[in-house]
């Protein structure tokens, strides 16, 4: 499964709270979330996320669109 993250630019200084996906109490940031849905296509959801986990949301998507540029075109 892959998450696709949208940090509001707004958003700079974390609020404290605790982190949607890890649970860890800490300063947390405003994401949006897509998250691909086999039934309805691609569900938005809001979320408060840690730096940590908003840092591996974000490798993970580098990853994904490098990983789709290499072996994702050409192959129809």
């Amino acid at each position: 499964m892959t998450i696709y993250v949208k940090v509001e630019k707004e958003e700079l200084a974390g609020t404290p709270g605790k982190c949607t996906l890890c649970g860890t109490k800490t300063d947390l940031y405003a994401v949006e979330m897509h998250i691909p849905n086999f039934s309805k296509g691609v569900m938005t959801e809001n979320a408060m996320l840690c730096e940590k986990c908003l840092k591996a949301a974000g490798e993970s998507y580098v990853k994904f669109k490098r990983e789709q540029a290499e072996h994702g075109h050409g192959h129809h």
